[in-house]
């Protein structure tokens, strides 16, 4: 599996996910942090094998909301805007 993986239907992309390396690394948290983010249901997300990753739909999400940590929440527009959901 690459980093950024693109699923697709009748060769149209329906669907885009992000390992857990590159979630972690958008969001300023170490991958030990970002698993328990995963596994108490803050970032929702599937599991590969031993690791994570998560669609971006799921990620927009994630970042719209404000009762994640205040790092994050300062980190929230920049991130918006490396993926371009902003």
């Amino acid at each position: 599996m690459s980093s950024l993986d693109t699923v697709t239907v009748k060769d149209q992309p329906v669907a885009t996910f992000f390992d857990a390396k590159d979630v972690a690394y958008l969001l300023g948290v170490s991958k030990k942090a970002l698993d328990q983010m995963f596994r108490n249901g803050a970032l929702e997300g599937e599991r590969r094998g031993s690791t994570w990753r998560t669609g971006a739909q799921a990620l927009n999400d994630f970042l719209l909301h404000d009762e994640h940590s205040p790092k994050l929440a300062m980190m929230r527009k920049q991130v918006r805007m490396e993926l371009k959901l902003a």
